[in-house]
C-alpha cells in the first residue's frame, strides 16, 4: 500500500492497493471530507501515536491496526519515506494473515508443548511405578528366594548340589540387576532429596560402573530444591549425556557444571574425548540426544551440542525458571 501526505498531514494521494484494504477511495475521503485518521484510529490516544509516527518517522518499521470501512481491526506496518518538498510517503503491507498465522502457530506449540509436559510426566509416573514394583515386589520377591536357599545350605537341609549353588549366584545377579534397573528407571533419591543429592549418587555410581571420574562443580544448588519437572528433565540430562559419553567419548575423565539463578538451571557436560561431526547431529540425531533436546524445549529452554573430530564434546542446556520457582529452598 502507498500514500502521500502533504506537510499538513492531508492524504492527497493513493494507491489502489489501499484502497482496497482500508476500503476508502481517495474520492470518498476528499468529497466527504473524512479525517481518515479518525476513521481508522477512532481511540484519541492511539490515533496520536500513528499522528506522531507520522510526523517524527523516518523509514522504521512500526505496526498498527487500523480500522477499516467495513469495521474490521486489521494487522497492518508501515514506514514513512520524506521528500524534500515535504511531502511524506507511507509505504503500508496487510500483515493480517501473517499475524493470524503466527498467532495459530503460537497456540500450536503453546498446545505441543503442554502435550509433551503432559507425556513426560504421564512417562516419569510410570517409570516411578515400574521402579517400585521392581524394588518392592520383584525384588523381594528375589530376597526371599535367596534367604531360603541360604538357610537350606547352612541347616543342611537339601544336598547342596553345583546347580544350587547356581541358582544362589543366579539370584544373587537378578537382585543386583533388578535394583539396578529400578534405579535406571527414576532414584527414589530425586524425589526424596533432590537434584544436588540425586546427582551425587548418581556420579559415585556412575564412577564404580564405568571408571570415568566425574568433575562436579555447581553454583546455587546446594541446599535447594526446584520444581519437580527442572529437577527430572535436569537429572534426565545429565543422565543421558553421561550414559554418551562412556559409550563413545573414550575418555577416563569428565566435567560436569550444573548452576542456578533467579533466571535459570545451566548445565554443562564436557568431555575431551573422540568428538564427532556436530554438523552430521541434526540429520542422524540419537533417541538420546533428540529426547534431551525435546525435554529442554519442553520448559522453554534450549540444549546444544557443540563437536568436532579429535575436540571432545560440550553440551550445553538452559532451562528457565519462573521468579516464584527459583527462590524455593
Amino acid at each position: 500500500m502507498l500514500n502521500f501526505v502533504d506537510e499538513r498531514g492531508r492524504i492527497i494521494m493513493v494507491n489502489r492497493e489501499w484502497e482496497r484494504t482500508l476500503g476508502w477511495t481517495l474520492e470518498e475521503i476528499q468529497k466527504e471530507q473524512l479525517d481518515i485518521f479518525a476513521e481508522c484510529y477512532p481511540h484519541p490516544e492511539y490515533r496520536q501515536t500513528v499522528l506522531q509516527f507520522l510526523a517524527e518517522s523516518d523509514g522504521e518499521w512500526h505496526d498498527f491496526k487500523p480500522r477499516v470501512k467495513d469495521g474490521r481491526i486489521i494487522d497492518t506496518t508501515w514506514a514513512i519515506v520524506r521528500l524534500s518538498d515535504g511531502t511524506s510517503i507511507g509505504i503500508g503491507k496487510d500483515v493480517t494473515d501473517r499475524k493470524r498465522a503466527e498467532k495459530e502457530l503460537r497456540i500450536s506449540r503453546e498446545r505441543l508443548r503442554s502435550l509433551a509436559a503432559y507425556l513426560q510426566s504421564v512417562r516419569e509416573e510410570e517409570r516411578t511405578r515400574i521402579a517400585r514394583e521392581l524394588h518392592d515386589e520383584i525384588g523381594q520377591a528375589l530376597t526371599g528366594i535367596k534367604l531360603a536357599l541360604e538357610t537350606s545350605f547352612r541347616e543342611r537341609a537339601v544336598i547342596v548340589t553345583p546347580d544350587l549353588r547356581e541358582a544362589l549366584k543366579s539370584t544373587n545377579d537378578l537382585i543386583g540387576k533388578v535394583r539396578d534397573l529400578s534405579l535406571d528407571l527414576r532414584p527414589g533419591m530425586l524425589d526424596d532429596m533432590g537434584l544436588m543429592a540425586a546427582l551425587r549418587w548418581h556420579f559415585d555410581r556412575y564412577e564404580t560402573q564405568t571408571h570415568i571420574k566425574v568433575d562436579f562443580t555447581h553454583a546455587g544448588l546446594e541446599g535447594r530444591r526446584l520444581p519437580p519437572a527442572i529437577e527430572t528433565v535436569a537429572y534426565r540430562i545429565v543422565q543421558e549425556a553421561l550414559t554418551n559419553v562412556a559409550r563413545h567419548a573414550r575418555v577416563h575423565s569428565v566435567k560436569v557444571g550444573v548452576s542456578v539463578d533467579n533466571d535459570k538451571v545451566r548445565i554443562q557436560i564436557k568431555d575431551s574425548g573422540i568428538g564427532f561431526d556436530s554438523d552430521l547431529l541434526s540429520a542422524h540425531v540419537s533417541g538420546g540426544l533428540s529426547g534431551m533436546r525435546e525435554q529442554a524445549v519442553m520448559l522453554e529452554g534450549w540444549l546444544k551440542i557443540e563437536s568436532a573430530p579429535g575436540s571432545g564434546t560440550v553440551l550445553t542446556a538452559e532451562l528457565p525458571l519462573r521468579p516464584a520457582e527459583a527462590v524455593r529452598h
